[in-house]
Parts: C-alpha cells; structure tokens; sequence
C-alpha cells in the first residue's frame, strides 16, 4: 500500500508569508478571481418555473413565476440570470459578483440584450 500524501496542517502553509485576513479580503479575492476567469453556464435547476415546481411538490404555494424576484450570489457574467430575465420580462433578477470584470461582462450582455429587469452589482 503506497504512503500516503503529506497535506499541510495550516493555512498558512498555503501562501507563505501572508496572513490570513490578507488572502480573504473581498478585495484579495476579487483580484484572484479576475486573474482567472471561469466559463459561465446556466443552471436549469435554479430556474424559478423549477423552483416553484419544488415548492408546490412540498406542499408551499408559491408566488407567480410571472413576477418572480431572483437574487444570485456569484452570478459571474449573468449567464444563469441573463436568460431567465429574457424569458420572464415581469421579473426582476439580481446578480451579485466578487469580480468587476465579470459584472462588466454581464452589464455589457444586458444592455446589448435591452433587458430592463436585471441589474448586476460588485461586493
């Protein structure tokens, strides 16, 4: 049986020489977050007519999809909230980045797009 992989005990060990609050810092992400950029998708299971699918399953009653309110953690370039916005033009999506450039990317789509009824911010 082979032996088996050393793996560091602190986080330190990680990125000598820095402390901890440096490396988690909403700014110290955000810049290692824009350093690589990752391919955004959309994820069907996130969509409100499932969600309320869900819901109803549960035996909740949901409010109209119609008018739904979606507000998105790590939206990246709005490729989950872009097309959900296009098809419910009644709703209001909200999508929320770490990364400046990728809200910039998901401004840019929305405004060429002319959706209304979606608005990204960074924090």
């Amino acid at each position: 049986m082979p032996a088996p992989i050393p793996l560091p005990h602190a986080a330190s060990e990680y990125l000598p020489g820095m402390h901890l609050s440096e490396r988690t810092t909403n700014a110290a992400l955000a810049e290692k977050y824009d350093a690589v950029a990752y391919e955004g998708q959309s994820n069907a299971l996130s969509h409100p007519d499932r969600m309320a699918v869900v819901a109803t399953l549960f035996g909740l009653a949901p409010p109209s999809v119609a008018t739904c309110r979606v507000l998105e953690f790590g939206c990246s370039d709005g490729a989950n909230l872009l097309p959900m916005a296009a098809s419910l033009p009644d709703g209001q999506f909200v999508g929320c980045d770490l990364s400046p450039r990728a809200i910039a990317a998901a401004r840019q789509a929305a405004a060429e797009l002319g959706l209304a009824n979606v608005t990204f911010v960074t924090g």
